[in-house]
């Protein structure tokens, strides 16, 4: 009998039956027709899994729900700052970059007299050379109440990832930019451009309270969940296991579907065995020093210094305590002391390698 599905005709022989029972089409003539795919194999793409599933946590702005209020000394006289000059070839790209925050809710025109104006910092990104404004709220910052929210310490975290085999690392998107201001705390934000004024509808980069604002912010967001810390604007999600790893990430990328908090794609990593975090290399063996961080180390110029050769001497000290060199740190203690100059460090250190070599 000729038969068709959609644009595919096929001749299939038939078999009539006796009994009531719904038709049914052979496993062959489902292949010939596509109705079923045979798979060779099976790829297990976590990353694209759950991106696939929550397509909708990476695209987007973030906003945290509800807003954000700056606290400032009742007493406090308000300050206003002209204008900073800005160089005539940076003046249109500049313009272009007000309109496009102006344009996606950062900022907005001001008409009205406000009480405090800042300055404005315009910097190029490094990579992509891209603006980046900034407020400079040097006399506001003295004035504000910074409410102060702690973060875990390393090790706080290390107890934490004991027995840990898999890790994922979710950067939020917007950063301080994902949290609202209110009207009053808004109009705090006023900065001066070659323009005209401008203030900020979202948390600012460079107030005061930002930081610990935004800490609060994200910590209150995956409060109570398993398997997971975050620090500012990474979280890091663990366990000792696939199953449990799959179940922690996805309570967590549900929390951000439900709070509205948009996390960047590209620099989220999903289900390692082991993910660079705030300097650190965390693995299913420990916590180690991140290679970039070792080879700034080696990279520095020599200290011209007390003070630099005291910089150096701490970032060591902390590399080779992760690295399990505890016993190669006593020199260290000896040259922190306030009792020995610079000279004296050097000559300490020169000693030290000489008894060694």
């Amino acid at each position: 009998m000729k038969c068709q599905y959609k644009n595919i005709q096929l001749r299939l022989e038939m078999h009539i039956v006796d009994t009531n029972a719904p038709p049914v089409l052979g496993l062959k003539a489902c292949l010939d027709f596509g109705l079923i795919k045979v798979i060779l194999s099976v790829n297990d793409n976590p990353e694209r899994q759950f991106m696939d599933e929550f397509a909708d946590v990476f695209t987007g702005i973030e906003l945290f729900p509800g807003e954000c209020t700056t606290h400032i000394d009742p007493k406090a006289v308000p300050v206003v700052h002209p204008p900073r000059r800005v160089p005539l070839a940076l003046r249109d790209r500049l313009k272009d970059e007000l309109l496009n925050m102006e344009k996606q809710q950062f900022i907005v025109k001001v008409t009205e007299p406000t009480d405090w104006v800042s300055s404005m910092v315009a910097a190029e990104k490094p990579r992509t050379g891209k603006l980046r404004i900034c407020l400079d709220p040097k006399d506001l910052n003295k004035v504000i109440k910074r409410p102060y929210y702690p973060l875990p310490t390393f090790d706080d975290i290390t107890l934490m990832l004991s027995g840990a085999c898999y890790f994922s690392v979710l950067d939020a998107r917007s950063g301080y930019w994902a949290v609202k201001l209110t009207e009053e705390s808004s109009k705090l934000t006023t900065f001066n451009t070659v323009f005209g004024r401008y203030r900020f509808l979202r948390l600012p980069f460079g107030l005061k309270s930002a930081q610990d604002v935004f800490k609060h912010k994200v910590g209150e967001t995956y409060e109570g969940l398993q398997g997971v810390v975050a620090i500012v604007d990474d979280i890091l999600v663990y366990s000792k296991t696939k199953e449990e790893h799959n179940q922690n990430l996805r309570a967590v990328l549900q929390r951000s579907r439900e709070r509205g908090v948009k996390l960047n794609a590209e620099k989220s990593i999903i289900r390692a065995s082991e993910v660079s975090y705030f300097g650190h290399r965390i693995t299913k063996n420990g916590i180690k020093p991140d290679p970039a961080n070792m080879a700034a180390v080696r990279d520095m110029e020599p200290p011209r210094n007390k003070t630099e050769l005291e910089t150096i001497l701490g970032m060591i000290k902390y590399l080779s305590l992760l690295l399990g060199f505890q016993s190669s740190t006593r020199l260290f203690d000896t040259c922190s002391s306030n009792q020995v100059s610079f000279c004296g460090m050097c000559s300490l250190m020169k000693d030290s390698e000489a008894s060694n070599s």
